[in-house]
Formats: C-alpha cells, sequence, structure tokens
C-alpha cells in the first residue's frame, strides 16, 4: 500500500485528498531527472509526500528488466499518484490507470489527465469527462486537471472526483488564469488591438470621451460652422470646422457614429462638415 492513512487532528493546518491528511501541500514530479537516485534526492529535499508520476514514461514495474522508481521512492513512505500523461484518449488514460492499480497492489488514488493539444498541453475536455465518469465508476479516486472552466470543474465534481486541479495558465506562457477574471475577454481583444486596458477602464475612458462629444456635438458644430463659414469645413491645418480631436482619434468617431441619437448624420458629422 501507499503512505500509511494519517489522521486530519493529527497534523496541524492538513492537506486533505481522499480521507487522507498530508502536511507537504506540494506534489512533485519524476521525470526529467538523470536517473531515480537524482529523483529521490530532490524528491527529499523538497519535504513533499505524494510524487505523481507518468505510467506511459517511467517504470514502476511494468518492465521487469528495468530498474523501478519504487526502489529509489518506496510505498510506505511515499504516496505515489499515477498520471496519465501523454494520453490524448479516454480509452487510454482509463487503460493506463488500470495497468497502475494493478502495478501498485490496488491503490486507487489517481491524476487523470486527457491532452487535448501535444505543444500547449491544454485539456480534451469531453475525453476528460468521459474518462472520469468511467474512472469514478470503477472506484478510482481521481484527481483531475481541466481547463479553467467553472461549468466543467462543477461537472467533474458532481461526477465524483476528489480534486479539481485547473491549469493556472498555458505552459510556457509564464501567466496566470485570467479567464476567471470578470472583463479577461475585453482585455484580450483592446490588447490584441494595441491598447491595454485594465478591468475595462480603458472602454470606461472611451464611453466618456463619446459622452463628452455627444453633448457638445451640436452647440460645437454650430459655433464652427460660424466661425469657418457656411459649409462648415474650416481650416485644413488648424482643423477647426471639426469636432475636436475626432480626426486624431479613428475610434472615437467611430464610437461616436454607433450613438442611436446621432446615426442619421453619417461619416459627414466626424469629418466636421456638418454646418
Amino acid at each position: 500500500m501507499n503512505a500509511p492513512t494519517r489522521l486530519a487532528d493529527q497534523i496541524a493546518d492538513p492537506l486533505l485528498i481522499a480521507g487522507q491528511a498530508y502536511r507537504s501541500r506540494l506534489l512533485i514530479g519524476t521525470g526529467k531527472y538523470k536517473d531515480f537516485d537524482e529523483t529521490r534526492r530532490a524528491v527529499e529535499a523538497s519535504g513533499a509526500e505524494i510524487v505523481t508520476v507518468a505510467i506511459r514514461r517511467t517504470n514502476i514495474g511494468q518492465n521487469a528488466d528495468e530498474p523501478s522508481l519504487l526502489g529509489a521512492l518506496p510505498l510506505s513512505r511515499y504516496t505515489i499518484l499515477p498520471n496519465t500523461a501523454g494520453c490524448y484518449s479516454a480509452e487510454d488514460a482509463v487503460r493506463t490507470l488500470r495497468l497502475a492499480r494493478e502495478l501498485l497492489d490496488g491503490h486507487d488514488l489517481v491524476k487523470l489527465e486527457v491532452l487535448g493539444d501535444p505543444n500547449t498541453l491544454y485539456p480534451n475536455i469531453v475525453e476528460t469527462l468521459d474518462a472520469a465518469e468511467t474512472l469514478v465508476r470503477e472506484g478510482f479516486k481521481v484527481m483531475v486537471y481541466t481547463s479553467d472552466d467553472p461549468i466543467v470543474a462543477k461537472r467533474l465534481e458532481d461526477i465524483g472526483c476528489v480534486a479539481i486541479m485547473p491549469l493556472a495558465s498555458l505552459i510556457g506562457s509564464n501567466g496566470d488564469s485570467q479567464s476567471l477574471e470578470p472583463g479577461a475577454h475585453h482585455r484580450r481583444r483592446q490588447g490584441a488591438r494595441g491598447g491595454r486596458c485594465r478591468r475595462g477602464h480603458g472602454l470606461r475612458r472611451r464611453h466618456r470621451h463619446g459622452a463628452r462629444l455627444r453633448r457638445g456635438a451640436h452647440e460645437h458644430g454650430r459655433r464652427q460652422g460660424a466661425e469657418s463659414g457656411a459649409d462648415g469645413a474650416g481650416d485644413e491645418k488648424s482643423g477647426r470646422g471639426r469636432a475636436r480631436g475626432l480626426s486624431r482619434r479613428p475610434h472615437a468617431e467611430k464610437a461616436l457614429l454607433r450613438q442611436p441619437q446621432l446615426a442619421g448624420f453619417g461619416p459627414d458629422f466626424a469629418e466636421g462638415r456638418v454646418a
């Protein structure tokens, strides 16, 4: 069996997963080390008690003629958390974890991840949900890797997963989770156009600017028309005869003309050609 079960009242501020208490909140992987000895030393230095293992890449007994990770990280000391890294379908993920349970003498705490893209490692949510339903039905205690969609997370909880593990950002992006923040999609769209804004402030500034133009539009047009002539065209160099700033702010022109009360003016108004 894996590391012995501890009672929550024996540990101050424990991490509780599937009824088991842990002192350390760090989960550490076992890939990318040059050998199992280096893996052991790294895990010991980290203080972690839960160690994730990619069953498709790491030998825990499935290859009898090769060294096993369990020789370096004994089950009596660590909770081995088999994961399905490298699986791109529910069928592959379920098969992999069935093998892990057999190799670990019935151990049922697993980490499910079904990938949808090999570059970003973004999860395939449809396959993840399918695999989670099968594994929970077969008695596995599933910790599941998913997207940051709260609706999907709630669905996985309802299925019976013991821990929901949404990604914080795409691998290598050096970012954080933005989809859950209000206005995130607006910020991304504004950033794509070159103008960054936080929490929609840029949108509000544009709205206020448009409101100022609307309030003074008719009076301004009459005044400038009187100063620059009957046609209101004005001086090209000075810009008189135009609604101030419009020629320098094309986004403001568009925002202004989108207003219902000004829809009848058309482009002539934006160019200051209204008497």
